[in-house]
């Protein structure tokens, strides 16, 4: 997702080397979210920017919430894999992961119509959730999870911290500790 800040800024750019950089901050600080991370990386770079301008950066970093939720999704599924637990994923890009190779790791389908995932949901005891790029909210995942009788496996957010207690309606790992999530 990353090239597609390429074919909009040229490589080198002002604005590449913001999104390069914040995907990069991002990497380093699973806390942050992608408009802190915008933010931080401007005044690490001494950018200013118009309000229009700086509207226009934020609306254009969808494109490194999706990298870093990519990346963040490959560290979780790659720790579990490693681990030998036995995962189902359902989605596109699995096959790009180096665990997608491994025995334990199956593929139930690519895309499929969102509501034709809820039976899939029900079926599993855990659904592995990682959280997008805000960190005040939720996802709808987790819902509907629950709504299917299933447990969220999923990293947190103020909100579900405030919102639901681990180990008793959900479970939790945290991505600066992937080492403790197979347990």
């Amino acid at each position: 997702q990353m090239g597609e800040i390429t074919k909009l800024y040229p490589e080198n750019s002002a604005l590449w080397k913001l999104y390069q950089e914040t995907f990069e901050n991002l990497k380093k600080n699973s806390h942050l979210s992608v408009v802190q991370g915008v933010l931080l990386t401007m005044g690490h770079m001494g950018m200013r920017l118009s309000e229009k301008g700086l509207k226009s950066a934020l609306n254009i970093s969808n494109y490194v919430d999706w990298a870093i939720r990519m990346y963040q999704r490959g560290r979780v599924v790659t720790t579990l894999a490693e681990s030998g637990l036995d995962l189902y994923l359902l989605g596109r890009g699995w096959e790009n992961l180096p665990a997608a190779g491994l025995p334990n790791v199956h593929r139930i389908d690519d895309r499929i119509p969102y509501g034709d995932t809820l039976a899939h949901m029900a079926d599993a005891r855990i659904n592995l959730n990682v959280m997008p790029g805000f960190k005040q909210g939720t996802h709808d995942r987790i819902f509907n999870t629950l709504l299917q009788r299933s447990v969220p496996l999923t990293d947190s957010s103020a909100w579900i911290d405030d919102n639901y207690t681990d180990g008793v309606d959900i479970a939790l790992y945290d991505l600066d500790h992937l080492e403790k999530l197979p347990g």
